[in-house]
């Protein structure tokens, strides 16, 4: 099952407030709650809620798509956009004896830089009936974006273009252990249970047969 998140792609306001709220409440007029507070420091960062709840569900080992919108004070500021991969936990005790015990995490993620550029109204257009048209083809009567009504809906969106000025890959995928216990991790990931990854063993096994990540023979 695919998870997709949506909602805003905006700034998160973090204050630290060096009391308790507590302090500023009456018993006797809680019902009529009206309070100002003063804080020490207050940081802006990128954020909001679509973000947010898709990195969490991330550390829950979950995949899912980030759909969202961002408002025109993206400005010409460069933003990083995450392509993950297969990932999943390695448990040490499929480790050969002599190995370092220590658990891991093997992942492939790609770290895209870029400053994302505005679209215009057609092209923002051509992109939502694109968008809206993959997503309706496996339903039984798909309903198309129809190009009547659907421009002044269109301008209550913003589209953006992310140009990759520059990117890295990394590809974790248990290079540093030795060739027995490579395979009983590969083993392990395709056997059934709570770490069953099928499709991060076969990562696994491109990486060893391309020798991606592996060092180079001497």
């Amino acid at each position: 099952m695919r998870i997709i998140v949506t909602g805003s792609i905006a700034y998160d306001y973090l204050m630290s407030y060096p009391g308790t709220f507590t302090e500023h409440f009456l018993p006797d007029h809680l019902s009529r709650v009206s309070l100002s507070f003063l804080v020490d420091t207050m940081d802006k960062r990128r954020g909001g809620c679509a973000p947010n709840i898709a990195y969490s569900l991330a550390l829950l080992n979950e995949r899912p798509v980030l759909m969202g919108t961002a408002g025109q004070d993206f400005g010409d500021r460069e933003v990083l956009v995450v392509f993950q991969g297969q990932h999943g936990y390695v448990s040490p005790s499929w480790y050969e004896p002599g190995s370092v015990k220590a658990p891991t995490w093997n992942f492939s993620a790609v770290h895209c830089h870029g400053t994302p550029e505005i679209l215009d109204a057609d092209t923002n257009l051509a992109v939502l009936t694109k968008l809206v048209a993959h997503f309706e083809q496996p339903v039984e009567e798909p309903m198309w974006l129809n190009q009547g009504w659907a421009p002044p809906i269109a301008r209550g969106t913003v589209g953006l273009r992310i140009p990759v000025d520059r990117f890295t890959c990394k590809v974790k995928m248990s290079q540093d252990k030795d060739p027995v216990t490579v395979q009983n991790v590969i083993a392990q990931l395709r056997a059934p249970g709570p770490y069953n990854q099928p499709h991060l063993a076969d990562d696994m096994e491109r990486a060893r047969n391309d020798r991606i990540g592996y060092p180079s023979a001497t």
